[in-house]
């Protein structure tokens, strides 16, 4: 076991679901896969395209990118780890989808990349 996370090793099908469809905080649901690489990088690599208004989506891509980046370099010292997350697939509805709700989201997607990093013990 290492107290460290090991970010030489691809950690693929990081799901987090968060939040509630209908209720008024929203919902967000999104797949990601977290790949090694030379400095951090935020990539969106679709499965086709998601569903909702181009605007929003992207609205709620930044959301992810922003949380996760912000979470991975508070758990990792300060900055970001030498990795490159490529998110996947991103609930995108007119009414259940935001930016706020999807940066939760992405902050719960870098606790569970870092909890597969560290031989599945919890994020510090």
């Amino acid at each position: 076991m290492s107290d460290q996370p090991d970010w030489t090793t691809p950690i693929r099908a990081v799901h987090v679901r968060h939040g509630t469809q209908t209720a008024c905080g929203g919902i967000a649901i999104v797949l990601a896969d977290v790949e090694p690489h030379a400095a951090y990088a935020f990539t969106a690599r679709f499965d086709g395209r998601p569903p909702g208004p181009a605007d929003l989506r992207q609205e709620c891509v930044e959301g992810f990118a922003d949380g996760m980046r912000t979470e991975l370099a508070r758990l990792c010292g300060g900055q970001p780890p030498p990795v490159r997350v490529v998110l996947r697939r991103i609930l995108v509805h007119d009414v259940d989808s935001s930016a706020a709700i999807n940066r939760a989201a992405g902050r719960l997607a870098a606790l569970e990349a870092v909890r597969r990093a560290t031989d599945g013990r919890p994020a510090p």
